[in-house]
């Protein structure tokens, strides 16, 4: 979903949707809770940021090998 504002367009999401994306809801509440986004790149770095260090990674010594490669490719 988005809306305009009199300066951007913000990007707002709703948990419903996330959960459609994905089927996580502590990634849906996270990223609900971390919009609006200004851009799509905005969105994208909060979603990687809240997948790798509040929902895939949580309680892991270390990263995945895929997680790993992943994170390297994001640097």
């Amino acid at each position: 979903m988005e809306i305009s504002t009199s300066k951007e367009k913000m990007m707002m999401f709703e948990e419903k949707d996330l959960m459609a994306c994905c089927g996580s809801t502590k990634f849906a509440k996270e990223m609900t809770l971390a919009s609006p986004f200004t851009s799509p790149e905005q969105a994208v770095a909060a979603a990687t940021n809240i997948w790798f260090n509040k929902v895939a990674g949580v309680g892991l010594d270390k990263p995945s090998p895929l997680c790993q490669k992943l994170l390297d490719l994001h640097k």
